[in-house]
């Protein structure tokens, strides 16, 4: 595994006190309880098979927290009959539709009380050992914020491989300021990470739920990645986003995006949310990048100074001289 730690640990964290009954209705348990966080949006193809391997986990002490983001399919259906087999297990809400992105960020920030959170999504296939895999890893770092993420087998929509797992060259800081490199379908956040986060609501800042629990703990904390498979990701025309399915395909994305946005990704706005929540925790490296980022928006020479520094990396190389390339002509926001 590869375990990136950063310099500095985040003190006075605000938390959430001990509950004696959670809201599924029992005690909770401390050392190794997991809540699993499931956003759902018309999701009655594949749904049950992501719940049975929810359900089917090596570790028994979870619970999962489902948001309906406002289906207007069976998907309601569906969760309330595994909500009606399993009441101490699962707990539905509907909601009105926010985005898979803030949909994710409402439940993290209802979450109860719990050791870890995980990320679900509903059309997946979790290896039944995906949890236990992700606490064993989190274990030695209960004081500190935590977050767990590790590569996935690429399936299409009948469970069939359909390319090789995505292997990043480097979980960073710089790298997390530019690019998303872990998914949150195989996200664990330990409970400290999490009270971290949700101390500041990101639901409005963030581009993505996933991206933003990726930057803030690479900044304060310690990012896990395990290149060990832990589900199988399943790929199909309905995907809210998804991983790269070929060369030509990412890169008519990527350019559809600069022409509509002329940026690849409103990074900027996002690291500077970041700074200004943190600043407290940040060490003064991490404080320098930040205060690059934010001053490269008032010169050609400050955007220069940026674009051809080592503070900031994309993971592929034809990637990284694009956003170089795009800093220096102003493209991004």
């Amino acid at each position: 595994m590869l375990l990136i730690k950063a310099s500095k640990t985040a003190d006075n964290i605000a938390g959430v006190g001990v509950q004696a009954i959670d809201d599924f209705g029992f005690v909770s348990k401390r050392g190794r309880m997991v809540e699993i966080l499931l956003s759902t949006f018309n999701g009655e193809e594949f749904l049950v098979e992501q719940l049975d391997s929810l359900l089917g986990q090596t570790v028994k002490d979870i619970r999962i927290r489902i948001r309906d983001d406002g289906s207007s399919d069976n998907t309601t259906d569906i969760l309330r009959s595994y909500q009606q087999k399993h009441p101490q297990m699962i707990l539905v809400e509907a909601g009105e539709n926010l985005g898979y992105a803030k949909s994710f960020l409402t439940l993290l920030m209802n979450s109860g009380d719990a050791d870890y959170y995980a990320f679900s999504d509903q059309d997946d296939v979790w290896f039944p050992d995906k949890i236990e895999r992700a606490i064993n890893s989190l274990s030695s770092l209960k004081d500190r914020p935590a977050l767990y993420a590790s590569s996935f087998e690429r399936v299409n929509e009948q469970l069939e491989t359909c390319g090789p797992p995505l292997m990043p060259k480097e979980i960073s800081f710089r790298s997390a300021l530019v690019e998303c490199l872990t998914y949150g379908c195989t996200m664990v956040l330990n409970r400290v990470a999490r009270d971290l986060i949700v101390a500041h609501n990101p639901t409005d800042l963030a581009l993505t739920h996933d991206w933003w629990c990726y930057l803030v703990v690479a900044a304060v904390g310690d990012v896990i990645f395990d290149p060990r498979p832990s589900l199988k990701y399943r790929q199909h025309k309905n995907n809210n986003s998804g991983a790269p399915s070929g060369f030509f395909k990412s890169w008519l994305n990527r350019l559809n995006r600069l022409y509509k946005n002329r940026a690849l990704t409103p990074w900027h706005r996002q690291a500077i949310a970041v700074a200004r929540l943190y600043k407290g925790q940040l060490t003064s490296e991490q404080l320098k990048t930040l205060n690059m980022i934010e001053d490269s928006k008032c010169s050609w020479y400050m955007r220069s100074q940026l674009a051809l520094s080592s503070r900031i990396r994309r993971d592929k190389h034809l990637d990284d001289c694009l956003l170089r390339l795009l800093i220096l002509l102003g493209a991004y926001s």
